[in-house]
């Protein structure tokens, strides 16, 4: 299996094949995620891809790491539903 990645917003890509969850964020929803699970923006388990634009929305990655998009969760799951179609359309 090829590896896929999806763009997450200025110019920075996931592996969809690690997406467990994308969630709709906004900075409240955020903080108090962080603070429940004892992270913050600076932690090694959380990649804050923004770009110093607004969160818009969350991704819980398979290794219990969080990625922080300006990209809202609507777009993201089109752009991973799209590349799970091709893959399916190629097996």
């Amino acid at each position: 299996m090829s590896e896929k990645f999806i763009n997450i917003g200025n110019k920075n890509f996931t592996n969809v094949d690690k997406i467990k969850n994308i969630i709709a964020a906004d900075a409240d929803k955020v903080r108090r995620f962080l603070k429940k699970h004892n992270l913050d923006r600076s932690s090694m388990k959380v990649t804050d891809a923004t770009g110093d634009k607004d969160v818009r929305s969350m991704l819980l990655l398979d290794d219990d790491s969080v990625t922080l998009s300006s990209v809202s969760s609507v777009a993201l799951s089109k752009r991973a539903s799209a590349y799970m179609e091709t893959e399916d359309s190629e097996e």
